[in-house]
This record gives C-alpha cells, sequence and structure tokens, in this order.
C-alpha cells in the first residue's frame, strides 16, 4: 500500500518503491522483512554551501574601507 489512490491489485507498483513489483524479488536487501513492508528509502538532500550575497560582499567592502579611513586618521592624529 502506497497511498497513491490505486488499489494494489491493479497498482504496477503497489508499494510506491519504483520497482514494479512484477520485478521485486521479495527480500532484496535480505532484512528478513518483506520488500512490500518497507518504506522506500530516501534520497538525504544534497548539502548546500552558504555564499555571501552581493549585499554581503558590499558590507564587508563598506567595513574594509572604514577601517581603512580609521586607522589612517588615528595614524596622521598620532603624529
Amino acid at each position: 500500500m502506497d497511498f497513491d489512490g490505486i488499489i494494489d491489485a491493479l497498482d504496477k507498483d503497489d508499494d510506491g518503491d519504483g520497482i514494479p513489483t512484477k520485478d521485486e524479488r521479495g527480500d532484496a536487501n535480505n532484512n528478513t522483512i518483506p520488500d512490500y513492508l518497507e518504506k522506500p528509502d530516501v534520497i538525504p538532500a544534497q548539502q548546500s554551501v552558504a555564499v555571501p550575497t552581493l549585499t554581503e560582499w558590499g558590507q564587508l567592502l563598506l567595513t574594509l574601507l572604514l577601517g581603512a579611513v580609521a586607522v589612517r586618521r588615528y595614524n596622521k592624529v598620532i603624529k
């Protein structure tokens, strides 16, 4: 039963694992649980990497420029 709205007797893939029922071997992973009773394996989502946006790069650049101006003015005051 895969809750796809088709009764299992007429469903070509009655367990929803993507393998037609006629091609299934019964217990493909040999864990003593028949394949039709197991939930299909879900492929984990790929990890995403955070990339700074243009706005974030702009904020970083502005911070560096303001820091450079502050250091330059500080050096002028000390002399």
